[in-house]
């Protein structure tokens, strides 16, 4: 899917977004100004920002967990997926809410949160 069929794949009307920071198992995206956007859909996720473009269909997602020690002390979903073309690793840190109300809000769509 290219750049441009992404975002009709999320009409601003009908999917759930939050600004914050993502870490692609390289490095991270930083600093007061959001460098990434997660946008949730019941049909997919994407992750779009400084360190990446990274569409997910829901069939290609294993789990939503909350993020590791690195790189933000347990802060952040770590999106585990099975797509070999994406980084292994693939978190966001949303900036403005917390971990656990954003895992509930993706649970509700669906989505293995735990």
């Amino acid at each position: 899917m290219t750049h441009s069929d992404h975002s009709l794949a999320f009409p601003a009307d009908s999917s759930l977004h939050w600004e914050g920071h993502m870490y692609d198992g390289i490095a991270t995206s930083y600093g007061r100004t959001p460098g990434a956007t997660l946008h949730a859909h019941a049909d997919a996720l994407w992750l779009k920002g400084t360190r990446g473009d990274f569409f997910l269909p829901r069939q290609d997602i294993v789990a939503l967990v909350r993020s590791g020690l690195y790189p933000w002390c347990f802060k952040g979903v770590q999106i585990r997926h099975r797509r070999n073309d994406l980084p292994e690793t693939i978190t966001f840190l949303p900036l403005g809410i917390k971990t656990r109300p954003l895992l509930d809000e993706l649970l509700k769509l669906g989505y293995p949160a735990r």
